[in-house]
């Protein structure tokens, strides 16, 4: 079976409303949010790596851009607890 656009968007979409939802939970950490998200943003990484070796049309740039709503909450969190 072949992975479709649809495939993909799913994915995507999966990625981003794990890290969304976990943001909002009260009650825990930030420290233990950001390594959740950040975990979820590493498996993405690689899962754009593993898709696009195995599918010479997948888009990486593309699939990224899909799910930049994650890197931002990633980035929320470390700002919130580290940054500015």
């Amino acid at each position: 079976m072949v992975m479709t656009r649809k495939d993909y968007q799913l994915i995507a979409d999966a990625i981003n409303e794990a890290c969304e939802s976990y943001y909002k939970i009260e009650g825990i950490r930030n420290e233990s949010k950001y390594d959740y998200v950040h975990g979820i943003v590493s498996l993405r990484n690689r899962l754009a790596y593993e898709l696009g070796a195995t599918n010479p049309r997948f888009d990486q740039g593309k699939f990224i851009e899909a799910t930049f709503k994650a890197s931002e909450i990633e980035n929320k969190i470390y700002n919130e607890e580290w940054g500015q």
